[in-house]
């Protein structure tokens, strides 16, 4: 494989390296060309379609709305740049399959369309995709390209940038498509390739949940405004300069087995968050900070990895994020120029970056999406060691360090509350919860499952004042310690239940959708138990057992005190046996 690269300036000049390029393609393979826009006029981007059509009309040319674009191995903001990628074997070959999408119509159009172009799959060796991600029903469209795409077949690619109007992908000079899909279908026997996705974010503070969202609208995080998150902890004002501002720190979650990183589009007044993806509630999610060091050690890696490979062209999706986070081209670049010194770079600054490996297709952000091609066969070459990045300055490395220290002091925090919470809602002596834990619990039970089956065991020693007096009050501590575990081990065969210490020598079970005689059988298992069970003492424990059922609609206090009375029946025919109310 060969590649050629040119800024467009003027028609003279591309037409010239136009007709340079064509006089090295081999009349019996292919070649394709990408056009990346980054805010060139409309004039120059047809101008350059009517120049490719003229001097390589064979020469299939795609292109998109890009926020950069890499150039010789450099992230610039070159308006209008045309890469051209020449196979040299005649069996390598690259289609084009551009689709539109109407958000508004059934998304199994989508698939009825792809399948209608008779792709043959099996001579496919990757699929290069260009999408316009914010203007199309997304998760459908890629949940189908997963369905259709072989899963042998790797997929990589990005997200047109908004451009004049709202991103666009186009295909030649057909005109800009600002709602679709453009699939770039590489294959061949002899066409190989490797994929790597680069990262380097780190997380910061404790893990948030997203306990209220809607689509890609995020509203509340640990049941406050998402907003706070950004406002309370990094300073970040609700103006407009908010999302260039949030964008340094990403959220991240995991989703099939990867971490992925989703960028805070735009904040609404109310405080949510308009995000670059779907975040379902309950996702657990961290808020990150930039790693310079960590990014540029994943970067060495993958260049090793891909010496290794030995590739002929490098594929760069570098979401605009990552670019903004360098604050300037020089510093994005330092990530780019460790990777063309492997092979001819090309590629473009993505609004979202796409990746099939071993998962689904993910849409990825402030990531970095690199896939190295060759033809001829694999070349495995014994990986060199090469010098990793230096160290960054006194005050980054002074920022590391203090994000450690507050990261390792919010871990802290967190065990420590742990710990308290346990102790508040514990039984000292037993390890059981405690009286305020287990009526907490049954009050809960009772307005949020009115209607569902609930039953409450309720026991208390028999005679336990003569065992304190007799004995002892460390002796009585031992029995109470014992019969705790006898319960404890009951519980455990029940699959919704909760064993309280109700005070002294009673104690409480809260028991969630079993049946009445699931719930009489457990209560005759704790009666034997504690019957049969050897005390320290030289004598036999017992206990009366009173068992009730919460009828429908019942609030906590009937059913407790039902339960006493059950109890109090127990005690007064004869200890030693159940009785249900």
């Amino acid at each position: 494989m060969k590649q050629f690269q040119t800024v467009y300036r003027d028609r003279e000049n591309f037409q010239r390296n136009l007709q340079d390029w064509n006089k090295s393609r081999n009349p019996d393979t292919q070649a394709v060309i990408r056009l990346y826009v980054n805010g060139a006029g409309e004039e120059e981007v047809e101008e350059a379609c009517r120049c490719i059509r003229e001097c390589m009309p064979d020469c299939p040319c795609v292109g998109n709305s890009a926020s950069g674009v890499i150039v010789d191995g450099a992230v610039t903001d070159e308006k209008l740049v045309a890469v051209m990628t020449m196979f040299e074997k005649p069996t390598s070959f690259a289609q084009v399959h551009l689709i539109p999408v109407d958000p508004d119509a059934d998304p199994e159009a989508f698939r009825r369309q792809l399948r209608g172009k008779d792709i043959l799959w099996e001579t496919v060796c990757a699929v290069e995709l260009l999408m316009t991600i914010s203007t199309i029903p997304f998760d459908d469209i890629v949940q189908i390209l997963d369905q259709e795409i072989p899963e042998r077949v790797p997929v990589f690619g990005g997200g047109a940038f908004r451009g004049n109007g709202g991103p666009y992908i186009f295909l030649g000079d057909s005109g800009k498509v600002r709602s679709g899909v453009l699939l770039l279908l590489l294959g061949g026997p002899e066409l190989y390739g490797v994929t790597d996705v680069i990262q380097g974010w780190k997380p910061l503070g404790a893990e948030l949940v997203a306990t209220r969202s809607e689509g890609r609208i995020l509203y509340e995080l640990n049941g406050k405004p998402a907003f706070d998150t950004y406002h309370r902890y990094l300073r970040i004002p609700m103006d407009e300069h908010f999302f260039e501002n949030a964008l340094e720190f990403p959220l991240s979650m995991e989703r099939h087995g990867a971490t992925l990183f989703c960028s805070t589009v735009s904040c609404n007044p109310d405080g949510s968050l308009v995000m670059s993806t779907e975040i379902p509630v309950g996702t657990v999610m961290h808020t990150n900070y930039g790693d310079p060091q960590k990014i540029l050690s994943q970067v060495h890696k993958c260049v090793r990895e891909m010496n290794q490979f030995g590739p002929e062209v490098i594929a760069v999706y570098n979401c605009f994020g990552r670019k903004s986070f360098w604050g300037d081209l020089e510093s994005a670049s330092r990530e780019t120029r460790l990777l063309a010194g492997k092979a001819p770079v090309y590629g473009y600054c993505t609004s979202g970056e796409l990746v099939r490996m071993e998962s689904p297709i993910l849409l990825h952000n402030m990531t970095m999406v690199i896939t190295g091609m060759r033809e001829g066969g694999p070349i495995i070459r014994e990986i060199r060691e090469e010098s990793e990045p230096a160290q960054e300055d006194s005050a980054m490395s002074l920022i590391s360090r203090l994000v450690n220290y507050i990261n390792a002091a919010t871990a802290e925090i967190l065990e420590a509350n742990r710990a308290l919470s346990i102790m508040a809602s514990t039984d000292r002596l037993t390890g059981l919860l405690n009286r305020g834990e287990i009526q907490k619990r049954i009050r809960e039970r009772m307005e949020q499952h009115p209607f569902e089956s609930t039953h409450l065991i309720m026991l208390d020693l028999d005679d336990f004042k003569d065992i304190n007096d007799v004995f002892g009050h460390q002796a009585g501590d031992a029995v109470l310690t014992g019969v705790s575990e006898v319960i404890r081990e009951a519980g455990r065969e029940q699959a919704d239940c909760s064993c309280g210490r109700w005070g002294g020598e009673e104690f409480m079970i809260l028991l969630c959708q079993c049946t009445d005689s699931e719930a009489r059988d457990m209560a005759e298992k704790i009666r034997c138990g504690i019957e049969s069970r050897a005390f320290p003492i030289s004598r036999r424990v017992t206990a009366s057992i009173g068992v009730t059922r919460a009828e429908r609609g019942e609030s906590a206090d009937p059913l407790i005190g039902r339960v006493d009375r059950a109890l109090y029946q127990a005690k007064t025919e004869g200890k030693n046996c159940i009785r249900s109310l």
